[in-house]
């Protein structure tokens, strides 16, 4: 033997479901999200599988019921346009609507249809960047207790997570005062002891600090 063995990559076996994977879909798009009705509905068609196999097929469906990021990643595949990816997304709903193109604003109202929930999400986001820009601290709190009796977990759990630090983010919405100046400065130190990495000592390190170079 002149060259060693070839690994031959595992052949990963289909599912007995995925031949029906369409009528699923449709099934699942239509509201029913209970494996065993699944399992039920197959079966005149033919399906010879057991309810054990439905579960497992759809079990990646289910967890994207309570999970929004999930949700959206299973819907992008299945839409029938190329959707944003989240950090598109973000921008979208953090950005005023002037600055978000013809083009992007029928793409955002696209996923409102597809996920309910995100007109609320685009609601809520918009109020806050409002108050932010406007610097109405005063605001925070009403916009918490909406937010903390939203039908979206997700919104609930965010406003919760600020609740806990609320005197510091109105501090921060009212204020002038920020740590910018200190996070700048300790950025600036941080690139200089890159640029001498074992190249100088404490006292070169000083003066180039000192005298602003």
């Amino acid at each position: 033997m002149t060259s060693p063995p070839q690994r031959v990559a595992p052949v990963q076996q289909r599912s007995k479901c995925s031949e029906y994977d369409d009528y699923l879909k449709k099934l699942w798009e239509g509201g029913c999200h209970n494996a065993a009705e699944l399992y039920r509905r197959l079966l005149p068609l033919g399906f010879k599988g057991c309810a054990t196999t439905v579960r497992k097929y759809v079990e990646p469906w289910q967890e994207s019921l309570n999970n929004p990021k999930i949700k959206y990643l299973h819907l992008r595949r299945w839409g029938n346009f190329q959707q944003p990816s989240l950090r598109r997304l973000a921008i979208w709903l953090s950005s005023p609507v002037k600055t978000v193109s013809r083009q992007d604003q029928r793409k955002l109202d696209q996923l409102k249809i597809t996920l309910p929930d995100l007109g609320e999400v685009v609601r809520k986001v918009s109020q806050l960047v409002l108050i932010i820009k406007n610097r109405r601290g005063d605001f925070i709190d009403y916009w918490l207790d909406q937010a903390g009796i939203s039908s979206v977990s997700a919104l609930k759990d965010f406003a919760r997570r600020l609740r806990e630090d609320k005197d510091s983010i109105k501090n921060g919405v009212e204020l002038e005062w920020s740590n910018g100046q200190t996070e700048g400065q300790v950025n600036r130190l941080k690139k200089i002891k890159r640029d001498m990495y074992g190249r100088g000592c404490f006292d070169l390190l000083r003066i180039r600090v000192l005298s602003g170079n």
